[in-house]
């Protein structure tokens, strides 16, 4: 018998737990006895559902891929895994400094995480990577609102007595 194995994937979605409201997010690799199908479809999630202990009706913008039809004995178990949600990203600041020796590359990767850490525990954000050129390193940093995002990069890179060539 053939399964059909999807990776279903949901950014963001409210749960209540202890009273609080939070922002959580989940990718389940799942298999269904049926080819991809609407109802199908609908059947994994509420098993997903299930699964994290939610409504399905909550459940927006779900994204399904099907990864494939595979025999039944090649499939383990389904899984889900459900996480904190990152921030709406609608707001960009890149972050650039000058490379002057190769000991810089090293330092600014650390300044790099500390910065993750600030942004995380901030809430205003997250650091999406770096662009590293032979004289410039730049940090990408993505959040919902770009003031607070820049006020917090501001404030970690002070307290880190750290000068950027320029934040935009």
């Amino acid at each position: 018998m053939l399964l059909t194995l999807y990776c279903v994937t949901c950014d963001r979605f409210e749960q209540t737990a202890n009273g609080a409201v939070q922002k959580k997010c989940f990718t389940a690799h799942w298999s269904h006895p049926n080819p991809d199908s609407p109802q199908a479809r609908k059947e994994v999630l509420a098993s997903i559902a299930r699964e994290i202990g939610v409504d399905p009706k909550i459940l927006n913008k779900v994204e399904f891929r099907v990864e494939g039809y595979v025999p039944e004995r090649l499939v383990s178990d389904n899984r889900v895994s459900v996480s904190k949600a990152l921030p709406s990203a609608r707001a960009r600041c890149v972050i650039e400094f000058s490379i002057d020796s190769p000991t810089d590359i090293s330092r600014l990767q650390t300044i790099e995480c500390q910065l993750e850490q600030a942004l995380e525990k901030a809430d205003v954000g997250f650091v999406d990577g770096n662009d590293i050129e032979p004289e410039l390193y730049r940090i990408f940093c993505l959040g919902p609102q770009k003031a607070p995002l820049r006020s917090a990069i501001e404030a970690e890179l002070a307290q880190l007595d750290v000068q950027a060539k320029c934040i935009r």
